[in-house]
């Protein structure tokens, strides 16, 4: 997904970031914020390499505080 830059300097586009979740090394996870570049970069890697991609992958989400509705059913 596409977020605006909302700091940017003159010469910046206004829609500038790709907004995405990962799971680091120590399970947490973290917000990325890639440029056009970067993002490119990153789908021709995962292209080139497809035998190093995860055969079954999960959502990754950040963690919620649990309220009593969530503990009480389960979500």
């Amino acid at each position: 997904m596409k977020v605006e830059n909302k700091n940017a300097h003159r010469a910046a586009d206004k829609e500038y970031y790709f907004a995405t979740h990962v799971k680091n090394t120590d399970g947490e996870v973290q917000m990325l914020l890639l440029t056009d570049k970067e993002y490119e970069r990153a789908v021709k890697r995962a292209e080139k390499n497809k035998e190093d991609l995860p055969s079954n992958y999960t959502v990754v989400r950040p963690k919620k505080e649990r309220g009593i509705f969530d503990w009480l059913f389960g979500v």
